[in-house]
């Protein structure tokens, strides 16, 4: 009778810890956890654990409700050496970020996606150069247009220099092209466009021409169309640092 009493004493007590154990797990920490894509802007190491990282271009697994910005500062701990050589500027890296009830973020931790055959992450590559043979022009068709109606872009970048010349850009937007009225923009041609982040290298060989086309409906940003007048079209190359070539203005006229 007495060891049989002990034995259920013994239970209740399991039983008691366990209740204590999920309800304490109830009442932890049940922040969520948000994994992103993006790149290193800048690091600040202030102490030998930790360091201030802002991450830019940010593409969410998981987006937050109404709250997914482009960029955020996290606090990320890890080795002080380690996080210098890992999160360069320019680096591409993949992070699990939680927000703090005084809306701050932390990092978790963090990936570096991309990496050379040395196990260290690549430099970018250096602002291009030697860029003064390329030669940037730019047609507007049917000129002047009418609303309601589309006008086409050609774009053609000439070499005309004795050697080739690489240039390199951030992502897979290849040019930009801008139109007016007034000195204010109406269109922008890359609004509303998915780029991949992405470093391309391109060569131009001696005496080569490479074309780019895009269209415009004569609408605005907002999607109304655009009211007669004259607008500026500006049309430039994406490189890395710059946006250059850039193409000499072209006016369009809507009648």
């Amino acid at each position: 009778m007495w060891q049989w009493h002990r034995q259920l004493k013994r239970a209740g007590a399991v039983i008691a810890l366990m209740i204590f154990a999920f309800t304490a797990a109830c009442h932890a920490d049940t922040r969520k956890q948000y994994s992103v894509e993006g790149k290193v802007a800048s690091v600040r190491v202030f102490r030998k654990d930790s360091a201030v990282v802002s991450l830019t271009r940010l593409r969410w697994t998981h987006s937050p409700k109404a709250l997914s910005p482009l960029s955020v500062k996290a606090v990320l701990y890890g080795d002080a050496q380690a996080l210098r050589s890992d999160l360069r500027p320019g680096t591409k890296v993949r992070a699990t970020l939680v927000e703090s009830a005084a809306g701050k973020w932390h990092a978790l931790a963090y990936t570096v996606m991309a990496k050379n055959a040395n196990n260290s992450t690549s430099p970018p590559p250096p602002a291009d150069k030697n860029t003064d043979t390329l030669v940037f022009g730019l047609c507007v068709e049917p000129n002047p247009a009418t609303p309601h109606s589309r006008v086409s872009f050609a774009m053609t970048l000439r070499n005309t220099g004795a050697e080739a010349v690489t240039c390199h850009r951030s992502s897979s937007q290849r040019f930009e092209i801008v139109a007016e009225r007034e000195g204010r923009a109406v269109w922008k041609w890359s609004s509303g466009r998915f780029f991949t982040a992405a470093i391309e290298t391109f060569t131009v060989r001696p005496g080569e021409n490479v074309t780019y086309r895009a269209e415009w409906d004569l609408t605005d940003e907002e999607g109304r169309a655009v009211k007669p007048g004259t607008y500026q079209i500006r049309a430039w190359l994406k490189t890395m640092g710059k946006e250059l070539p850039q193409a000499e203005d072209v006016s369009l006229a809507v009648r």
